[in-house]
């Protein structure tokens, strides 16, 4: 069974995704599902590849935060929008693990298991 490092919080916010491959530039707008201080779950309406590199703002109840993330998995669902991505952030630095674990704390979860 997977063991997650950090508790994760439904959340229903939006978000935007900046994605830039070779060739292609994409910025997708997307709704935050879950949140924790290791990741984000986001419904999209275009598929991206898994492990690619992407910007992501999250726009939360006090705060917008911009990090970088990968994607780890990315799921055709039924329904409205029709991918799930689970990205994974990378290098939050103290700030921005403070202002997300703020926002967690407002919306219910603390966030902080490790």
């Amino acid at each position: 069974m997977e063991q997650r490092r950090f508790e994760r919080v439904a959340v229903n916010h939006g978000a935007e995704l900046s994605f830039r491959a070779e060739n292609l530039v994409a910025t997708e707008a997307a709704q935050a599902r879950d949140l924790s201080l290791g990741g984000v779950r986001v419904g999209a309406s275009r598929w991206f590849p898994e492990q690619s590199i992407v910007k992501l703002e999250l726009r939360l109840p006090s705060d917008t935060v911009t990090v970088l993330g990968s994607i780890k998995y990315a799921v055709a669902r039924d329904g409205f929008p029709p991918f799930d991505l689970g990205i994974k952030f990378i290098g939050l630095d103290d700030d921005e693990s403070d202002r997300i674990l703020r926002s967690l704390s407002a919306i219910g979860g603390t966030s902080d298991n490790t």
